[in-house]
């Protein structure tokens, strides 16, 4: 039987694999920094509304994450954080 396809040149797989690498290690500090803002607002006693925790989760911006852990340190309420979690006022009809 005759195997048919090609080969990848080592220098491309090998910087796939190291970018594959970077990504699962940004992947790995972002998921940490998320849990650790789950901590802190625990410890803390913030309710954390499901909408709430779904942006939370959602979010991959590192530097969003790290302004919200900072200020989980001295929040009272999750609309405390600001950005995307700081309640809107309802708009008018």
């Amino acid at each position: 039987m005759t195997r048919i396809g090609y080969s990848l040149p080592k220098d491309l797989l090998r910087r796939m694999a190291a970018r594959a690498e970077a990504e699962g290690r940004a992947e790995g500090r972002l998921s940490g920094m998320t849990g650790a803002l789950f901590h802190v607002l625990k410890a803390r006693g913030v309710e954390v509304s499901g909408e709430a925790r779904d942006t939370i989760r959602d979010c991959r911006d590192p530097t969003q994450i790290y302004r919200w852990v900072r200020r989980a340190a001295t929040a009272d309420r999750v609309e405390d954080l600001g950005g995307p979690l700081a309640r809107r006022p309802p708009s008018m009809m």
